[in-house]
């Protein structure tokens, strides 16, 4: 999954983003989204809940900075799913799993809770390699 992503557009009026993934050790990714300007820069490593792989994403930083420590929104998980060239990336679900659990023992519970629910994962984003 390395290297230059573009999105997938819905309808031919929406603009193209992209995403650079870069490795940075051997469990953890840069991933620069979108390029552009006000990119954001975030820390990611893979996770897995009940045999379901994920990737945890952390805020790291913009164009403007890190971000403040008590700013909302650092942290996400997000699933993927590579299939024909294609990439799709899914957010979890912060109405399920609450986005501000205090443990991090906490959040396999939460998501193992809602494992079946087919609205676990929200606003999929479709991406194709730019080469």
């Amino acid at each position: 999954m390395l290297g230059l992503w573009e999105t997938l557009p819905e309808n031919s009026d929406e603009e193209k983003e992209r995403m650079m993934i870069l490795k940075f050790s051997s469990t953890e990714y840069i991933i620069h989204y979108p390029v552009r300007k006000n990119a954001m820069y975030f820390r990611a490593y893979p996770i897995k809940f009940g045999g379901v792989s994920c990737v945890q994403l952390q805020a790291i930083g913009s164009n403007e900075g890190p971000p403040d420590q008590g700013e909302k929104g650092l942290y996400h998980v997000a699933s993927y799913q590579l299939s024909d060239a294609k990439l799709e990336i899914k957010l979890l679900n912060e109405k399920l799993v609450d986005d501000e659990l205090k443990k991090s023992a906490d959040l396999p519970r939460a998501f193992l809770k809602h494992k079946e629910n087919k609205n676990l994962f929200v606003n999929p984003v479709k991406f194709r390699r730019i080469k």
